[in-house]
């Protein structure tokens, strides 16, 4: 199931995501990794449609939204994002466990995109 939808998340981001990414995303051990025009990374885990990890890191600079079980006080649990550090966690406002793979993906990279300069 994770490289099927890894593969799906892959064609879209080439086709809507091209102008900013320098080389054809790549499937590597069950995550797919996005190589972006700023020297930023990209790496995106879908073990099931419900379980996901999308990490941006740009050198000691991350955001990465999960659904690791953890933090269960957050309204948005399981998802959560880890914002700046490890250590700063914040409610997911931009993922859904109802939307598709594709669209969580896609939400993701609009963030990013948004984002990137201002962290």
């Amino acid at each position: 199931m994770s490289i099927k939808i890894l593969k799906e998340i892959k064609e879209l981001i080439k086709k809507e995501f091209g102008h900013v990414i320098i080389s054809d995303p790549v499937i590597i051990r069950r995550k797919l990794r996005i190589l972006l025009d700023d020297g930023s990374f990209i790496e995106i885990r879908y073990p099931t449609v419900r379980e996901y990890s999308l990490h941006w890191q740009k050198g000691s600079r991350i955001i990465r939204i999960d659904t690791a079980p953890h933090h269960r006080s957050l309204k948005s649990f399981p998802r959560h994002i880890h914002f700046k550090s490890e250590d700063h966690v914040i409610e997911d406002n931009i993922t859904d466990l109802k939307s598709s793979p594709r669209e969580n993906a896609k939400r993701f990279l609009n963030f990013i995109l948004e984002m990137r300069e201002k962290i």
